[in-house]
C-alpha cells in the first residue's frame, strides 16, 4: 500500500516560532534557519508538513477513541 505523499510547508510556515516548549515543528524550524543548504531546507520543510499531519491524525484518533494523554 502506498504512502500518503505531503507537499512541502512554505517558506512562511518556517518562519513562524510557537511559544512554549520545543516542539518537533519549532526544532525543524530552528534546523531550517541554521542551514543554507537547499536541499536540507526542502526536507525540513517536508518533515515539518508531515509532523503536522502526524499530530493532526493522533488528534483524531484520541478525540475518536479517547486515551490517556499524559503520564503514559
Amino acid at each position: 500500500m502506498p504512502y500518503k505523499r505531503y507537499a512541502p510547508a512554505t517558506e512562511q510556515d518556517m518562519d513562524k516560532r510557537m511559544k512554549g516548549p520545543n516542539t518537533i515543528c519549532n526544532i525543524l524550524r530552528e534546523m531550517y534557519h541554521i542551514t543554507d543548504d537547499p536541499e536540507i531546507r526542502l526536507k525540513c520543510r517536508l518533515a515539518f508538513s508531515m509532523g503536522k499531519a502526524m499530530c493532526n491524525k493522533l488528534m483524531y484518533y484520541h478525540e475518536k477513541y479517547g486515551g490517556v494523554v499524559e503520564g503514559t
